[in-house]
């Protein structure tokens, strides 16, 4: 992968959908952003033509892929918060493939299991975050004014096979999918009110409410 062309078109041939973003950036260069990502030379060559220097994204969701998100930026406990999920739930965590962002964190980038993985923030633990459908991640060799994203040793996929999403960290992820409003919202957590109101906003949403009723829902929330 000696260039970022190079590179994207290497993901496509893998089957992973691909979109340029902003040069030393992660926002998109395409009107759709992720949703126009594609496995297509011609409109990659073109795209990376236009833009030599873009960086990579990738469409979780378009790939079949599901991302965990380990977050340091802002001082986010995301690497100690890891290695507790490790130690719970042991081998029911397979090395998959890895990479290492420019904050210091990772990305562990598995197959969707079976199960949908969207996006969320904090909910298996303070620091890890997951990018499913509906998200993307950006991928070595993209670089930041903060430094690059490159594969952790031996665990690019070139180097290893992708495994499927942990069986053992589903459940984490659909007791909150399913835990009623009441539920979230009787005693959000100090820092976690932003992050709690926009998910009520996306289970809003997502059951064909108005964006004026979802306002005035989310203000009454906060309020209380």
């Amino acid at each position: 992968m000696a260039n970022l062309l190079e590179a994207a078109l290497w993901y496509a041939k893998r089957g992973w959908a691909v979109f340029p973003c902003k040069p030393g950036a992660k926002a998109s260069l395409t009107e759709h952003g992720f949703e126009d990502a594609t496995t297509n030379k011609g409109i990659i060559r073109a795209w990376w033509a236009a833009h030599p220097n873009a960086n990579i994204g990738v469409s979780c969701g378009a790939s079949g892929l599901a991302v965990i998100d380990v977050d340091v930026k802002g001082g986010k406990p995301g690497l100690e918060s890891w290695r507790d999920l490790l130690q719970l739930h042991g081998q029911a965590i397979g090395e998959t493939v890895t990479s290492e962002t420019p904050s210091g964190g990772m990305h562990l980038i598995y197959t969707q299991n079976g199960t949908p993985i969207g996006c969320t923030v904090d909910t298996l633990a303070e620091g890890i975050d997951t990018r499913g459908t509906g998200g993307y991640i950006v991928v070595p060799p993209s670089v930041t004014p903060d430094g690059d994203y490159h594969w952790a040793m031996h665990s690019g996929p070139h180097q290893r096979a992708l495994q499927p999403f942990p069986d053992a960290l589903v459940p984490s992820l659909q007791r909150r999918a399913d835990m009623p409003a009441d539920q979230v919202t009787d005693g959000i957590k100090t820092g976690r009110r932003n992050v709690t109101l926009a998910s009520l906003a996306g289970t809003m949403r997502r059951r064909g409410m108005s964006a004026e009723a979802i306002t005035l829902a989310l203000l009454a929330e906060n309020q209380r």
